[in-house]
């Protein structure tokens, strides 16, 4: 494939965006194939590395760890030998020295497993369903929550049905929690947890029984509230605890919902308001319906006054409804999704009918609320997507649906990083970014084009970068392109050192020429460049595409 990409608007760019330093992790599988594993949360930080799943072409899906460096990053365990995958996925650090993810490793089927980080220091945790079948149900859709150093989830038990478990990985620490309904065996008409919170102290589990509760000090769960049934509905799908109470989103059908308040007794359980639930069948997965920033949950909501919105609750039916109607449609429209609490603030995409899809951030005050940079400027598409916290910063990637590349926003400051990268592919779509480290490093994987697939790299949002468009760069004429031999290159007066960069960013042939140089390009395989010219004399760094055929 030719990819000529012009580098008009990207360049436009820079005069609005700082730059951030990107390294390839390399080519784990070997040639236009990816090593990415596509499940749910398949990497975490783990001391001052990352753990992650990777498929190198040869062991399958396995667990893999990095410290950030090309040579630091390397197949830790082949959990289920040979060429078949133990696909390792919902990865939680337990503790800084310790964390757990599910993986197969063909003899006892789904289960947790452990690692610090070492191979002696990785092992199955337990077998909750013995033998080859699944002990926990690790679907798209299932249901984790990491609350005080404990993974609650939805598991499977010998007799194969969906219950409550927790696991603090270890084996002792891992079991099932209690029996919410008649033993079924089946997905459709088992209790099926749905749902993980604390309150007081206290865990609660909601499912299609109900909600239930860990009281302290207790290992088995004791019923909160039934199921009453289509007249007054309490199938908890998801729950959070503010000063009023436990707030319960409770199951109606497959579009609506009601919320409640509870102190924890079928007495004191209260009903709010309604609201639409078809708006979570929207929203990206495995990601929560709501989110809290202080004394309030958010989420997205609608109505025939004000359509799509992001509605808010602090316990109360007075204090339940609409938070900002900013799109003066009231129709369908965007639902404020990707939501993410950081320094004192709420952070989401939406779109108010006039920016595009973009950024967006409120304090909980409708003064405090406001896109954060209209990086496409109109109402043009731009989707941010993929929103995680690194340290101080919000990163998310955003383009439109064939050139999407890693973003930062500095939350100090308010300045705006942009991650584009002669390493990437031209949409490059990076996944799910993992602070590691300091917390202000972060673990992607990322497309490297046509010749190397989706392959991992580390993102530093800080310093000068080695190799990397800065704000200063400006094309030149680079003829002719695609070439074949000889290429002229027209750059601004001056003396240059002149690096071509494949698509991971390794510099594969440089030379020192003048700004009317020529530069030999027979030497190298067929494929998409870059060529940097630094200047001799000045901080200039010059960027142009090249196509070697």
């Amino acid at each position: 494939r030719m990819i000529t990409r012009t580098l008009t608007a990207l360049l436009a760019l820079g005069a609005l965006t700082a730059q951030a330093q990107v390294a390839g992790l390399g080519d784990l599988n070997p040639g236009d194939a990816s090593s990415e594993l596509f499940e749910n949360r398949t990497a975490t930080r783990l001391g001052d590395g990352v753990v992650f799943a990777a498929d190198d072409g040869t062991n399958g899906a396995e667990l893999w760890y990095s410290d950030g460096t090309g040579a630091g990053t390397t197949l830790l365990v082949d959990i289920n030998a040979g060429s078949e995958s133990s696909e390792p996925a919902n990865f939680y650090l337990i503790d800084d020295g310790l964390a757990v993810f599910t993986a197969d490793d063909g003899t006892h089927g789904i289960e947790w497993w452990r690692t610090d980080g070492t191979a002696a220091g990785t092992s199955l945790v337990a077998d909750i369903n013995p033998g080859a079948g699944d002990g926990v149900y690790a679907n798209t859709f299932a249901d984790f929550a990491l609350i005080r150093g404990v993974v609650y989830y939805t598991g499977l038990n010998r007799d194969r049905d969906f219950e409550p478990f927790r696991t603090d990985g270890t084996a002792a620490g891992t079991y099932q929690l209690g029996n919410l309904g008649v033993d079924q065996g089946s997905f459709i008409r088992a209790s099926f947890p749905e749902a993980y919170a604390s309150y007081n102290g206290e865990i609660y589990v909601g499912g299609r029984e109900g909600l239930w509760k860990l009281p302290v000090g207790d290992t088995a769960l004791v019923e909160v509230h039934p199921d009453q049934g289509a007249a007054l509905s309490f199938e908890p799908f998801y729950m959070d605890s503010l000063p009023t109470g436990l707030v319960v989103f409770g199951n109606v059908g497959f579009s609506e919902a009601n919320i409640y308040v509870t102190q924890g007794d079928a007495t004191s359980t209260e009903l709010l308001a309604p609201v639409p639930r078809e708006v979570q069948y929207t929203l990206n997965n495995p990601e929560p319906f709501g989110i809290r920033l202080g004394d309030r949950l958010y989420f997205p909501g609608s109505t025939t006054d004000v359509g799509v919105e992001l509605f808010a609750t602090d316990g109360t039916a007075a204090g339940t409804g609409v938070f900002a109607d900013l799109n003066p449609a009231t129709d369908d429209g965007y639902p404020p999704q990707n939501k993410l609490v950081l320094n004192g603030y709420l952070y989401y995409k939406y779109d108010d009918g006039a920016t595009g899809i973009e950024l967006w951030r409120t304090d909980g005050t409708a003064g405090g609320t406001e896109a954060v940079t209209d990086i496409e400027p109109g109402s043009s598409f731009f989707l941010p997507s993929t929103v995680d916290a690194v340290g101080d910063y919000v990163m998310f990637r955003a383009g439109g649906a064939f050139s999407q590349r890693p973003f930062a926003y500095d939350t100090r400051t308010g300045e705006l990083l942009d991650g584009d990268s002669p390493q990437f592919d031209q949409n490059a779509r990076p996944s799910r970014f993992v602070a590691y480290g300091d917390e202000e490093r972060a673990f992607f994987f990322a497309d490297a084009g046509d010749d190397f697939g989706r392959e991992p790299f580390t993102w530093e949002p800080r310093g000068e970068p080695s190799g990397v468009r800065s704000a200063r760069a400006t094309s030149f004429g680079v003829s002719p392109n695609p070439a074949t031999t000889l290429v002229e290159l027209d750059l601004p007066a001056g003396d240059y050192r002149v690096e071509v960069l494949d698509a991971l960013g390794r510099v594969v042939q440089q030379a020192d020429l003048p700004h009317t140089g020529r530069l030999d390009v027979r030497g190298l395989p067929g494929g998409t460049y870059y060529i940097l010219a630094h200047g001799r004399d000045d901080a200039r760094v010059l960027r142009a595409p090249l196509v070697r055929q």
